[in-house]
């Protein structure tokens, strides 16, 4: 198992350092790409050659490219347009401007938009090797410092379990010795009562001392004619631990059945008197736990067991029983309940914010990059339609940081009301409309929509804003058609485009978007089914059963 898990370390660092020090060239020039390829295969560095910012923005889109040195004159996407996209791409990618018209302008532009190194090819080869040399090396300095951390955390988990394991190991060691002690005593007595069982009232005292060293309670009694639990005044003995489990001394606590049945917790009685009257009537076995209360008034846990004595015809001649305290035992398994439900609680928790984090905030961001390319776009030709679509954007980012200080205090209230979907959708489908060449259909009955539930309002409108989202994002839907209808018994919402489609995926292999949508449907009752083919659109049901 050791060299196992050493071998998979081995192949993980391997296919890191691979990742690491992956690079991209964007170059349409082709002397100055064979260049750059020979100087870099000279390092033993291996690099993908591109010559348009639509091939290079495909391979980092595809491919985890750790650095990429970029021309800052390619055909299709000039300046540093080809930067910046990058970047939104691939956070963490290292980009090194190369280019032959250097400015101040340019190199300005480039360093604060995340460039690692601005490199004119006026230098020597030496400083480009020098820059890309120090992209890969910072590279592999923060996957070291992260390695080092998730180690760090691997190893705290393993202490603590390692001192849970042996604190369990003691709790058992501890209980073991307890029941073997207690095993003992009674195949002692057993044994005693097997010798004496001819001269039972010679050993009486010999009894009472086995009974005194004993951690349980004792008690038994002789039952009139007929009776079997319910004889009023009839005398118990108990034995002198049984009365000090409860705080009694020897005379304090009178031989009598009510001495014991008064103490029962209220809430216990029922249940006890059941379970007896079950062994006396039906034979069951009867091992119950209860609380009883002791002198200082405090109820304790305590197990409770007995066994009734018959003829052979069936009648109760006595009856007998023990006495066992499990208070701390208790105590130790309401914890564990409790540690366990407060686990649960916090994975419950963890996969909500997930899924807000996704559907919320994420979904945002990118309708707002759409506004932004479309005021990029319109800046030259339609001056005033960008300065309106820069508003737009600005508005929209107000309400992003409205949306993030929500989602931070968990005070999100905007599904409060159930027909507040209509006005929800009808929002999403606005603020996709002012970016978006796209028609939407909308057919949202309102008699349905006020059946719904505010959750059920909460979820399905999550799921239409990521169904939108994914259907202009990878489909490049014109058309769009959104319904919410009454089915025979079933309300049902219906997603379907026009889009490129694409074929599904197996259960669990999807996108985080679909994974997201079908936990939200599954939550609420419902059914999720996605049916979607190439060139042909794709679309989303969702079933709620009424």
């Amino acid at each position: 198992m050791i060299q196992h898990s050493e071998l998979e370390t081995s192949r993980a660092s391997a296919y890191e350092r691979s990742r690491l020090s992956r690079l991209l060239i964007a170059e349409d020039h082709p002397t100055d790409m064979s260049l750059l390829l020979e100087v870099l295969e000279k390092e033993g560095l291996e690099a993908i050659a591109c010559t348009s910012a639509a091939e290079a923005l495909g391979h980092v889109y595809r491919d985890d490219i750790s650095v990429a040195i970029v021309d800052l004159s390619l055909p299709d996407l000039n300046r540093t347009h080809l930067l910046e996209q990058l970047r939104q791409k691939r956070e963490r990618i290292r980009v090194i401007i190369y280019t032959g018209r250097a400015s101040y302008e340019s190199a300005k532009e480039a360093v604060n938009l995340g460039a690692f190194a601005y490199v004119e090819k006026t230098c020597e080869f030496e400083e480009l090797l020098r820059q890309v040399h120090r992209a890969l090396w910072t590279n592999f300095d923060r996957y070291a410092l992260e390695r080092e951390f998730a180690i760090y955390e691997r190893n705290q988990a393993q202490n603590a379990l390692e001192r849970a394991r042996e604190e369990m190991e003691l709790r058992i060691l501890a209980r073991t010795t307890e029941l073997e002690q207690t095993n003992f005593a009674l195949r002692e007595e057993i044994a005693e009562r097997k010798k004496t069982e001819q001269a039972l009232r010679e050993s009486e005292t010999r009894l009472a001392l086995a009974v005194d060293g004993a951690t349980e309670g004792y008690w038994n009694a002789t039952c009139l004619p007929n009776e079997a639990w319910s004889f009023p005044g009839n005398p118990v003995w108990w034995s002198p631990r049984f009365k000090a489990m409860l705080g009694f001394k020897e005379e304090e606590f009178p031989n009598v059945l009510e001495s014991w049945a008064s103490r029962l917790h209220p809430e216990d009685q029922d249940r006890f008197f059941a379970a007896w009257n079950a062994h006396i009537e039906r034979n069951e076995p009867f091992d119950e736990e209860l609380r009883l209360c002791t002198k200082q008034g405090e109820f304790r846990w305590y197990r409770a067991r007995g066994q009734a004595i018959r003829d052979d015809a069936g009648n109760t001649l006595r009856l007998a029983g023990s006495l066992q305290e499990i208070t701390d035992m208790k105590w130790i398994e309401d914890a564990l309940h409790k540690r366990e439900h407060q686990l649960l609680q916090a994975l419950e928790y963890q996969e909500a914010m997930s899924q807000d984090l996704h559907d919320s905030v994420l979904q945002s961001c990118y309708a707002l990059g759409l506004g932004l390319e479309l005021s990029k776009k319109l800046v030259m030709e339609h001056p005033t339609a960008a300065v309106e679509s820069i508003y737009d954007s600005i508005s929209q980012i107000n309400s992003l940081m409205r949306d993030i200080r929500n989602f931070i205090a968990r005070l999100d209230v905007s599904m409060s009301q159930p027909g507040d979907f209509s006005v929800a959708v009808q929002e999403i489908v606005s603020k996709f409309s002012r970016t978006q060449p796209v028609m939407f259909n909308l057919s949202l009955g309102e008699a349905v929509v006020q059946q719904l539930t505010s959750k059920e309002s909460m979820h399905l409108t999550s799921i239409v804003q990521e169904a939108l989202s994914n259907s202009l994002r990878h489909g490049g839907a014109k058309t769009i058609s959104i319904s919410l209808e009454k089915r025979g018994k079933s309300i049902c919402l219906e997603i379907r485009d026009d889009g490129s489609g694409f074929q599904p995926t197996n259960e669990g292999e999807g996108g985080h978007g679909l994974k997201n949508m079908t936990a939200r449907a599954r939550k609420i009752g419902g059914d999720f089914s996605l049916d979607s083919c190439q060139e042909k659109g794709t679309r989303i049901m969702v079933k709620l059963d009424r």
